[in-house]
């Protein structure tokens, strides 16, 4: 249970979140085994919502792992955008109670390949359907509440890799994508950057512990906010 008392918000408030989860795994046959689980949760002003799961685990040989699952999940609209009261000038800027909550549906492949015992090698690709994101409207003087505007979709891919060099000295790679594909701006949001690239060594000698690595970010936006709404890279 959470209490909300504030100036900022129209009296004070309580919710009340309840939850229950389970989940069960199953071995088919000497290489597989399936994870079956789901959580549902109920809230005073969206009811209650049922989140699943399935995943599966597939192993070859000791030196391989293939992974795939799948999950629909939920996002609760917060205090603030359900109960938000600010007086500006004529008109209030106001939460909204009869938001929907935000959904994501997820699509998850990996492979992991074990180097003996000197390391890992490992790729995931990942699919997500998002919809009904809760945004705060671009603009305020037509639209003074939050809203369900955004929807999108997600691809991307990690390779990552991991070698034991030498006694105490490491080294990993991992570069990771990801393409957004939106199909509404509305709210003022950042988006992530489209590639990341992390390079470099961990060393150990005794109680002694040091790391060098090197970072990439691709280029991303960002909003700035005014009388409109406008994008700035960097």
């Amino acid at each position: 249970k959470n209490y909300l008392d504030s100036d900022m918000f129209d009296g004070d408030h309580e919710q009340e979140i309840y939850g229950l989860f389970s989940e069960a795994e199953l071995q088919l046959g000497s290489a597989v085994k399936a994870t079956l689980g789901g959580r549902y949760d109920h809230h005073r002003l969206v009811d209650g919502n049922f989140s699943p799961r399935l995943g599966f685990l597939y192993s070859s040989d000791e030196q391989s792992v293939y992974r795939l699952s799948w999950t629909r999940a939920y996002g609760l609209p917060t205090f603030t955008q359900s109960y938000l009261h600010i007086e500006s000038g004529s008109t209030p800027i106001t939460g909204n109670r009869e938001l929907d909550v935000e959904k994501i549906e997820s699509f998850n492949a990996g492979y992991t390949y074990f180097i003996s015992y000197r390391g890992e090698a490992k790729i995931d690709l990942f699919y997500n359907e998002v919809e009904d994101i809760i945004r705060w409207p671009e603009d305020v003087l037509a639209d003074d509440r939050y809203r369900n505007v955004d929807s999108y979709t997600v691809r991307g891919a990690e390779l990552a890799l991991s070698i034991y060099l030498t006694a105490g000295l490491d080294f990993a790679i991992n570069y990771a994508f990801l393409n957004i594909d939106y199909s509404n701006r509305e709210g003022g949001f950042s988006e992530s950057p489209e590639s990341k690239l992390n390079v470099g060594f961990d060393y150990q000698w005794g109680k002694f512990f040091g790391s060098l690595y090197a970072h990439y970010v691709s280029k991303t936006r960002w909003p700035t906010y005014g009388n409109t709404l406008s994008a700035q890279y960097g």
